[in-house]
């Protein structure tokens, strides 16, 4: 897997996972156990591929600003709220000279009693466009997780059936590493 992120929305879950390989040029394994995922709040977490430098910066940044964000107003951002948040970070630091060369899947569970899906999983990429799916991937996983996650994707999926799912998507990418 070359710096795969994957996530998996279920009806009351959010699955993400990684690979730990950090790669250069392709080719090259530089590191094997790169952690991606970062924790936004209490219920939000964030994974991201990309230029490692600008990874753990970007991603850095939007977790302090979310802490901040609770501690000024009192009130936890939700899921959506944090991607909207990102995604328009990500889409302003392209308009500097500053822009941050990284993908994003950000996945939480939200407390609010208004929202219909408690369960939300976006994706963002490195121009800053957000959509919200059921089955998102960065990297060379997503030609392949998205196709699997098209077929055996159903609206009230079960955590047993996400990981076997996700268990699905990790054979099929062990056959080409």
């Amino acid at each position: 897997m070359v710096e795969s992120i994957i996530g998996i929305r279920g009806k009351d879950f959010i699955l993400l996972a990684q690979d730990a390989n950090t790669t250069k040029y392709g080719i090259l394994n530089m590191k094997f156990d790169t952690n991606r995922l970062f924790k936004l709040s209490e219920h939000c977490a964030m994974l991201a591929s990309g230029e490692p430098g600008d990874v753990v910066q970007f991603a850095e940044y939007v977790g302090k600003n979310i802490q901040l964000y609770k501690m000024i107003n009192g009130i936890e951002l939700s899921p959506y709220a944090c991607a909207n948040f990102t995604r328009h970070e990500m889409a302003y630091s392209l308009r500097s000279r500053n822009s941050y060369l990284a993908n994003l899947i950000i996945g939480g569970f939200s407390t609010n009693d208004s929202d219909q899906q408690k369960a939300q999983l976006f994706a963002i990429d490195y121009l800053g466009a957000m959509i919200s799916a059921n089955v998102v991937a960065h990297g060379f996983c997503q030609f392949f997780a998205l196709g699997v996650g098209d077929k055996l994707w159903k609206e009230n999926m079960t955590l047993e059936e996400g990981l076997h799912m996700l268990q699905i998507i990790v054979n099929e990418l062990g056959m080409f590493v």
